[in-house]
C-alpha cells in the first residue's frame, strides 16, 4: 500500500510540473544553444529579451517567441515570402434557449415495460449556456528571403 502511494504521489507531481511548464525565450535559448550562438550579437541581446528587429533570421524568431500556430507562404513580385501567425485560444460564451415537447423512448417509454405513453410525456424550456473557444491572432511576423520584413504584435 505504501508502495502505491508513492507512485501515485510522483506521478502526480510530475504531471503538475509538466503543466507548469512554459516556453520562454530563455527555455528556447538553452534548448537550442547551436541557433542561438550562430547569430550575430545585435540580434542575440533582442532575442534573450524577447524582442524582434528587421533583417532577423527565422531561427531568431523563433528563440524570441516561439513556433508560430500557423505559417503560409507565397511568391510576390518574383520574391519568396512567409508569414508566421501567432495565435491563442480565447474563451467566447453564449446562452440559447430551448424548449421540448414530446414523449420518450426507453425503459418507461413509449415501449418500455409500463405501456404506451405512461408518465412517459417531456416538456420544458430553458436556457443553456455554453463556452467555444476560438484561436484569436495577437501577433504576425512576415519574412522575405528568409528575414523579417515587417512585424507587429497586439498590445494588451
Amino acid at each position: 500500500m505504501k508502495h502505491l502511494l508513492a507512485i501515485i504521489t510522483l506521478v502526480s507531481a510530475g504531471f503538475l510540473t509538466s503543466c507548469g511548464t512554459t516556453s520562454t525565450p530563455q527555455t528556447r535559448i538553452t534548448a537550442n544553444q547551436a541557433l542561438f550562438e550562430a547569430l550575430p550579437e545585435k540580434h542575440k541581446k533582442l532575442v534573450s529579451q524577447g524582442k524582434l528587429a528587421k533583417g532577423m533570421t527565422e531561427p531568431a524568431v523563433f528563440i524570441a517567441w516561439g513556433a508560430p500556430s500557423s505559417k503560409s507562404e507565397g511568391l510576390r513580385n518574383d520574391t519568396r515570402y512567409q508569414t508566421w501567425t501567432y495565435s491563442r485560444l480565447s474563451p467566447r460564451y453564449t446562452s440559447s434557449i430551448y424548449s421540448n415537447f414530446g414523449y420518450g423512448f426507453g425503459r418507461r417509454g413509449r415501449y418500455g415495460r409500463y405501456g404506451r405513453h405512461y408518465r412517459n410525456s417531456y416538456h420544458g424550456f430553458g436556457i443553456s449556456p455554453q463556452l467555444h473557444y476560438h484561436r484569436t491572432p495577437y501577433a504576425r511576423v512576415s519574412f522575405k528571403e528568409g528575414k523579417v520584413r515587417e512585424w507587429e504584435r497586439a498590445v494588451r
